[in-house]
């Protein structure tokens, strides 16, 4: 998945997330925020500077918790921001700094404010 800013790309791997500088070649990799468990939708942030993605049960199938993990570039550091099992998320996108914005199962929308880690729903 490429950047906003078209610098960088995200690969998913199934021990991780490798991340390439377009014009440099791989810059870092770095294992998954929950291990054995299957990744998800992968979601840049409006700055280019962070990744958020989405952990899901094995191959890919929403089953019990999901996890939703943020991967800062400035030292791939790698911190984990929500663990719900109700309700289950399969879609996630970044559109601004302050948000993450997720779609569970069942096509609720929701907001997770990554400052405070609240959860609300949407209207």
């Amino acid at each position: 998945m490429m950047s906003p800013d078209g610098s960088l790309l995200a690969i998913s791997r199934p021990s991780g997330i490798v991340l390439w500088q377009v014009d440099q070649g791989e810059i870092g990799r770095s294992p998954l925020a929950v291990p054995d468990v299957g990744l998800g939708a992968l979601a840049w942030s409006p700055d280019s500077r962070a990744l958020a993605y989405l952990q899901v049960g094995r191959d890919c199938t929403i089953e019990g918790k999901t996890q939703i993990a943020r991967l800062t570039l400035d030292g791939l550091q790698t911190d984990l921001l929500l663990e719900s099992e109700s309700p289950a998320f399969g879609g996630l996108t970044w559109p601004v700094s302050a948000y993450l914005e997720l779609v569970d199962v069942d096509g609720g929308r929701w907001r997770l404010h990554l400052a405070s880690r609240i959860l609300t729903a949407e209207p």
